[in-house]
């Protein structure tokens, strides 16, 4: 039997339930399209990079604050659109353009293969940042959440 990497709460340190959440930076792009004569948006995820997990939804509740300050956020959990209010200065983000954004995604994974597979059951955009605040081309590494305060989640 091979040794298998125990992933960790971020809050509480438990090990990772097979279902749990990860918080992520994106680069993100909203495009418009148009189907069945209905207008409607697709949105492409151009970079996604996992930064914390939490076991359960309690304690990404416990340290959403925290994450938040660490943003330095002004505002969270934005409205879908088009446009939509920079959550850290609130100017205009244009979404049709690449932007970063952050988000909670709740995950079931199965170990049981050589690869993990993960499917998503949820996801929340928790912050969306224009590009003033948080350039979309800069490396998750130089992002303004990767500091010495916080690990990456390894993911």
């Amino acid at each position: 039997m091979a040794d298998q990497t125990v992933f960790r709460c971020y809050v509480c340190r438990a090990p990772l339930p097979s279902q749990h959440l990860i918080f992520a930076r994106r680069v993100e792009q909203l495009v418009p399209t148009v189907q069945d004569g209905k207008p409607g948006n697709i949105l492409n995820i151009l970079q996604d990079d996992g930064l914390l997990l939490y076991c359960r939804h309690h304690c990404w509740k416990r340290h959403e604050g925290e994450v938040a300050t660490l943003l330095r956020l002004q505002s969270t959990y934005p409205q879908s659109g088009m446009i939509v209010p920079c959550s850290r200065c609130g100017v205009p983000v244009h979404r049709t353009v690449p932007h970063v954004s952050y988000a909670i995604t709740e995950m079931i994974v199965d170990y049981s293969e050589d690869s993990p597979v993960a499917e998503p059951i949820d996801d929340t955009e928790f912050a969306v940042l224009c590009t003033d605040c948080e350039r979309p081309d800069a490396p998750a590494e130089e992002a303004a959440f990767a500091r010495p305060e916080i690990e990456r989640a390894g993911v």
